[in-house]
């Protein structure tokens, strides 16, 4: 027994070494993985402290968010570990975190506001609107048969109102409205083209560059009182630089009818209908036989006049069998031819167009009809480094006829 256990003591001590290094890796390991409670705070470039910034842990679903004072508190993270913090607005960063509170700065995420927008005189990037702004583009208006703006802008920016005015006969025009009526006394938006104010509906859409609504007080406080309800900046076409002549020529034609149609029964139904409700009232017939024999020979072509004399009263009562809505309203025919050229060198740019608008009438019978022409010009010049010189020139001539 005593040999043993010298053998095992002088074991020991041969391989002290060993022992004390194994247990020092050992006691390394455990305190990497333990676990602690991660603190810090955040803020922005300026100092100020960043209210409700995500904080969370990657590879993990430990998370929080910053309090009002950019301070944040997460348990149970593991020395080492990688911290993901990101708000809207700035570039997300990760962090490292070695068991020691944290100090953040996140920067703005500039790069995202650098697009520009029609607001005011001239343009502006986003990163100094305030505003609420919709811009489109001129694409939602191209290859459609319109014979308006208001047409192509129905539905395609939010809150924008358009409404057809003079129940859609031919030139009929639209009336706009943003985020509804805001006043007793109605009233519609400023509208603009190219800085100035003009009636839309004699732009020719072909001729559109895009279409900025402004829609709140902040974004329209350029214009004063007059934008109080609300701003429609039209942009219109201009020339490319370096570019050769572009020479672009369109052809459409399309034909309307009214959505619903109304025809009524044939007048054979009628006069039973009429005389089936008279007797259930008040035991008679509406219409007498005489008028009834009349009726029934024109509907099945014994007799072929519309109209016959009631004898000993001088006087003519209809018979007919018309369809009232056919005799009033037809299929109208539409056409519309746009001609443009543009191009540009490298200090001169030119865009020019002619148009033709001939809109048929649905009424039967009726001296009605719609023609618009339109010539537009936006030619360019840059002088120099600090001058550049324009002249922007319209014309819409309309001819057009309504019965009274």
């Amino acid at each position: 027994m005593p040999k043993q256990l010298t053998k095992v003591m002088l074991a020991c001590l041969l391989t002290a070494g060993g022992c004390y290094q194994t247990v020092y890796a050992q006691q390394a390991v455990s305190a990497s993985q333990t676990n602690g409670t991660c603190t810090g705070t955040v803020t922005d470039s300026t100092g100020e402290p960043m209210v409700g910034a995500s904080v969370f842990v990657v590879g993990t679903n430990k998370g929080t968010s910053t309090d009002i004072d950019g301070r944040f508190s997460l348990a149970g993270v593991k020395e080492g570990a990688t911290l993901r913090i990101s708000s809207v607005g700035y570039t997300p960063i990760n962090v490292k975190w070695e068991g020691q509170p944290l100090s953040v700065v996140l920067a703005d995420e500039g790069n995202q506001l650098d697009e520009v927008v029609v607001v005011g005189y001239g343009i502006q990037k986003k990163v100094n609107l305030t505003g609420a702004v919709a811009t489109v583009n001129g694409d939602v208006l191209k290859d459609r048969p319109l014979t308006n703006i208001g047409q192509g802008l129905q539905g395609v920016i939010g809150n924008l109102n358009v409404s057809a005015n003079n129940g859609g006969a031919p030139g009929a025009t639209s009336s706009f409205n943003v985020r509804g009526t805001t006043s007793l006394n109605g009233g519609g938006p400023l509208v603009l083209v190219d800085n100035v104010q003009m009636d839309p509906n004699l732009v020719n859409p072909n001729d559109i560059e895009s279409v900025t609504v402004l829609k709140d007080a902040a974004s329209a406080a350029n214009y004063g009182a007059r934008a109080a309800n609300g701003v429609i900046l039209i942009t219109t076409k201009k020339g490319r630089a370096n570019e050769k002549p572009t020479i672009s020529f369109g052809a459409s034609g399309y034909w309307s009818q009214a959505a619903m149609e109304f025809h009524k029964v044939n007048s054979l139904q009628y006069l039973q209908m009429m005389n089936g409700a008279a007797q259930n009232d008040n035991g008679s017939n509406y219409f007498n036989d005489l008028v009834g024999q009349y009726v029934e020979d024109y509907f099945y072509g014994r007799y072929n006049s519309p109209v016959f004399e009631e004898p000993g009263s001088n006087k003519y009562q209809y018979c007919g069998n018309t369809d009232w809505w056919d005799a009033l309203y037809k299929t109208a025919f539409s056409q519309l031819y746009n001609l443009s050229i543009n191009g540009g060198t490298d200090k001169t740019t030119y865009y020019a167009s002619l148009a033709m608008t001939d809109q048929g009438t649905n009424r039967r019978g009726a001296d009605e009809n719609y023609k618009r022409y339109n010539a537009s010009i936006n030619v360019e010049t840059k002088l120099n480094s600090w001058l550049t010189v324009g002249a922007k020139m319209s014309n819409a001539y309309i001819t057009q006829t309504h019965p009274t």
